[in-house]
């Protein structure tokens, strides 16, 4: 039972020491060190004989060279108890501690399903297992079965230590889900199955065969349906189980990591550096197979790429499959780093996996076809993003890249990066008051009909399906003149009322400079409103196709030898998930082990 409690309290794997002076030792062990436990069942006081016995199992455990060592006792110490156990402290390395009386009351008391299951609740886990099992119990109402499994399934979880039960019941199948409370509670309570398979040479056959020699070797999910199974026989937590000939038989290895398990994998390219490209993955879903072999599937933040590892131990060999898939909500900041790493994976580049402290668990290359990734495109959306961020405004990678966008996005960077752009205009109109209006026509009786003109406004462009504010641009032309100065002159000696449209042209040059105009602070009632008229974008030639995404479902895979992915293995050890179903029509059961 304390055993049990500690695994709870600590959900970390546990191992079973031999024991000594009627007592049991356990230790629990991370990447920092080993905490070890010895467990006495002493009531009363600490007499000498078992202070001897206590110092028997210290020195015992010492020999493991523990970080800590922990006396689990349900005494609380007197003070000269708890003065003898400190003096035990000198000459020893490991931190010692001593759970008392006190604490196993509170700690016991934070988990009552442990007291309630060993002080005679178990009879009543595999009663309650066995009554959800019982097909000719089950009601024909759905809101009757679902209360009754709704009470079954809380009283389980108020008595059972080793598994938190979920139920579901979908048209006429009944799932009972028992997820481990903790890392070790497959092994402290296990599960059992025994099967007997039969394959023919038809296709479909063919097919359930391979998918379960899968199943041994990497814990992939497979469905073998009943006509392949003769026989299957469940002992399952608590009882749950029994014999099914002809049921269908799903397994499942998958599980959940431990705490220490890895949860990174980076790709890089070269695999020594200096590293030009990365792609960060995060592992999301594991199996491992009876046969010692184990799957990862990771994807990256965006979604856009993924790889299925597998290693089979038995084989040595070790299989990737890298798949890019587009995204449709992608944002291009997440999408530029994994399209420059397939480009240049299909450009044969060789590539590592590692982890995230930099340790290679193993380098290869393989075909990423076709070769010829689209590298405008890329660049494109390498562009977009570098918008993006500059002007804080952010949405969706497209599909492709019309050549007025590329255009368009071409300006936009020449400006926020503050260099000038040079275009050419052809008319530009603005509504003006008549103390703006007097301005001007002083000018040009001064110094003529030419003059130079500055337009100051705010400019958002569409790209891509998107909106890039790009805050207040300046136009500078250095000849304009005044298409409609009769009318605009008229107006003003007229007494001025209100506001005109004056509209301007170039005068012997088209020329115009534009350029960002940070800072500038708009009057609170514009002087001008300008407006182009005709064409006044920036002449940047683009005369090319439209820049296309990558195709969908690119594929990579290579093989080789699992020598350097030990150390992955090892991290990814973890506690299973048993899942078993019961059907009114059949039972099906998704199995984290498989004996």
């Amino acid at each position: 039972m304390i055993s049990v409690l500690l695994s709870r309290e600590l959900q970390t794997h546990r191992v079973d020491g031999s024991g000594g002076d009627g007592g049991r030792d356990c230790y629990f062990s991370d990447d920092d060190g080993t905490d070890a436990y010895e467990l006495k069942s002493f009531t009363g006081r600490m007499t000498q004989s078992r202070r001897r016995q206590v110092k028997r199992s210290l020195a015992k455990a010492m020999e493991r060279a523990p970080r800590s060592w922990t006396l689990v006792v349900p005494i609380d110490a007197t003070p000269p108890e708890q003065a003898w156990f400190d003096s035990l402290q000198a000459g020893v390395s490991a931190r010692l501690d001593w759970k008392d009386k006190t604490w196993l009351e509170e700690k016991l008391a934070q988990y009552p399903d442990i007291t309630r299951y060993f002080s005679g609740a178990a009879e009543e886990v595999v009663r309650l297992l066995g009554e959800i099992a019982r097909e000719d119990a089950l009601p024909d109402n759905a809101r009757a079965l679902g209360e009754r499994f709704s009470r079954a399934v809380r009283r389980l979880n108020e008595v059972d230590p080793y598994y938190q039960f979920v139920y579901s019941v979908t048209d006429e199948i009944t799932t009972v889900t028992a997820h481990p409370r903790y890392p070790d509670a497959p092994r402290d309570r296990p599960l059992q199955v025994s099967a007997t398979l039969r394959f023919d040479d038809s296709p479909a056959s063919r097919g359930v065969r391979s998918a379960f020699a899968d199943f041994m070797t990497y814990g992939t999910r497979v469905v073998i349906p009943g006509v392949h199974v003769e026989g299957l026989v469940v002992d399952a937590p608590g009882g749950l189980g029994g014999s099914f000939p002809g049921a269908e038989l799903i397994l499942d290895g998958t599980y959940e990591p431990a705490p220490e398990a890895a949860e990174t994998i980076v790709l890089r390219i070269p695999p020594q550096p200096p590293i030009r490209r990365t792609v960060r993955l995060r592992v999301g879903e594991r199996s491992r197979g009876q046969a010692g072999g184990f799957r990862l599937v990771s994807r990256d933040s965006s979604g856009l790429l993924t790889l299925d590892l597998r290693v089979d131990a038995a084989q040595k060999t070790f299989r990737a499959n890298l798949n890019y898939h587009y995204v449709p909500k992608v944002l291009p900041q997440d999408a530029v780093p994994v399209l420059h790493f397939c480009a240049a994976l299909a450009g044969g580049e060789k590539m590592a996996f590692a982890d995230p402290s930099g340790a290679v668990f193993g380098t290869a290359s393989g075909s990423f076809d076709p070769g010829d990734w689209p590298q405008v495109y890329i660049q494109c959306a390498e562009k977009l993003a570098e918008i993006q961020e500059l002007v804080g405004t952010y949405f969706p990678l497209p599909l492709e890249f019309r050549p007025e966008d590329q255009r368009d996005m071409e300006y936009a960077r020449m400006l926020l990066r503050g260099e000038e752009v040079q275009a050419t205009w052809d008319g530009m109109a603005a509504q003006s008051r008549a103390d703006t209006v007097g301005n001007l026509l002083a000018q040009i009786d001064a110094q003529g009909e030419l003059f130079a003109f500055v337009a100051v406004q705010e400019e958002t462009l569409v790209v891509a399906g998107g909106q890039l504010p790009l805050g207040f641009v300046q136009r500078w032309m250095p000849v304009a003149r005044m298409s409609n100065l009769d009318e605009v002159r008229a107006w003003y000696q007229l007494g001025a009322r209100g506001t005109v449209e004056i509209r301007l042209v170039p005068g012997d040059d088209k020329r115009m400079t534009i350029r960002q105009a940070p800072g500038f602070a708009p009057p609170p009632v514009p002087a001008c409103g300008a407006r182009p008229v005709g064409r006044c974008r920036p002449p940047i030639d683009y005369r090319g196709p439209s820049a296309s995404r990558p195709l969908h479902g690119r594929r990579w895979q290579t093989r080789l030898a699992t020598t350097e992915v030990n150390n992955l293995r090892a991290a990814t050890d973890a506690a299973s998930v048993v899942i078993i179903a019961h059907s009114r029509r059949h039972a099906s059961g998704c199995f984290g082990a498989f004996r």
